[in-house]
């Protein structure tokens, strides 16, 4: 096949498998999906959909899906895609509800949706029978232990989910019942925490705790005045000033020698990471590194320009700087036009 295949996802490709040369735009789904039935026909569906999700028994929504994959499935038979198909009856059920207040706003959720849901506290939830006086008072939602194995045993997920809850909550409750009453920090209400370091009895009181600043001691051995930190609970400051940070920290670290080559001297340094005992080290050991990473030292040799020996930085070089070189080449070609 001649010519260039581009990319179909953004300017689209040329050439068919077969030779024929077309042009295809984005791919059909990035464009607008086209109406399949027009504005009569589509009221007219509506009308008719209506009257059919009117009968219902058990529940409003219970004809819809199997609505919604008729009309689909009609509309592929006409030759329309799937995407279109699906949301041209997707449209036509949503019009239909909400023209009998069925709409979004007033769908059930997952757990109204479940049979359990729809049976009242009067009977078993798995077989339907009617309960006790005695069970109806306790509470109770099954007649007997076959109806609850069995519910269990088909909503194995829910139940496993249940299992976990009940279990976390009894853990929890020994936890707190082994570190027992203490009284909040705040509004001095007893409560069970959940943690050792707890000291608060609700969010609330967390919030307020956390505004609350309690005074402490600089930990800079040099000063030793008492001051507010800005942040109490979550990590508390220990020192007063970056002043007293800087040499705080520095009381602790043992003096060290300077990483400069030609200094070697001691020093007491400010920061853990503090290699060098000035500013004018750091440099010198920064140009070395950059000088080494170039590679060997060429030999000197004299400038085309001035004369003046220099050592290059590579074999072809030769300016000793940049307006040597330009001074140079202007000259050059001066000379060729005169």
């Amino acid at each position: 096949m001649g010519g260039r295949i581009k990319n179909s996802t953004r300017s689209g490709y040329t050439q068919h498998r077969h030779g024929e040369t077309f042009q295809r735009g984005l791919p059909y789904l990035a464009k607008r999906v086209p109406e399949i039935l027009g504005a009569d026909q589509f009221s007219e569906l509506v009308v008719k959909t209506v009257e059919i999700v009117r009968d219902w028994h058990f529940n409003r929504w219970e004809h819809e899906g199997a609505i919604r994959a008729t009309y689909r499935t009609e509309f592929i038979r006409r030759g329309h895609g799937w995407v279109a198909s699906d949301q041209q009856a997707e449209k036509v059920l949503h019009k239909a509800y909400v023209s009998l207040g069925r709409g979004p706003e007033s769908r059930p959720t997952w757990w109204q949706g479940q049979h359990e849901a729809i049976i009242g506290r009067d009977n078993c939830i798995r077989c339907r029978r009617d309960l006790t006086a005695e069970q109806r008072q306790s509470g109770e939602r099954y007649c007997g232990d076959p109806c609850r194995l069995a519910d269990k045993e088909y909503r194995a997920e829910i139940a496993a989910y249940a299992d976990r809850l009940m279990r976390a909550t009894a853990q929890d409750a020994v936890a707190r019942a082994k570190r027992g009453t203490r009284l909040c920090v705040i509004c001095n209400e007893p409560f069970s925490p959940g943690k050792d370091e707890t000291q608060t009895c609700s969010p609330r009181c967390t919030g307020e705790l956390r505004r609350i600043h309690q005074p402490r001691q600089c930990a800079n051995p040099a000063c030793s005045n008492e001051f507010t930190p800005s942040n109490a609970t979550s990590r508390p400051s220990l020192y007063c000033s970056p002043e007293c940070y800087r040499a705080g920290i520095a009381s602790t670290l043992p003096m060290r020698r300077c990483a400069e080559a030609t200094c070697q001297d001691w020093f007491q340094p400010k920061v853990p990471k503090a290699k060098f005992c000035c500013h004018t080290c750091a440099a010198k050991d920064s140009q070395r590194k950059k000088a080494s990473a170039r590679g060997p030292l060429h030999p000197e040799r004299p400038c085309d320009h001035c004369g003046k020996l220099f050592r290059p930085f590579n074999k072809r070089g030769r300016f000793c700087c940049l307006e040597h070189k330009v001074g140079f080449f202007n000259a050059a070609r001066k000379a060729t036009k005169g």
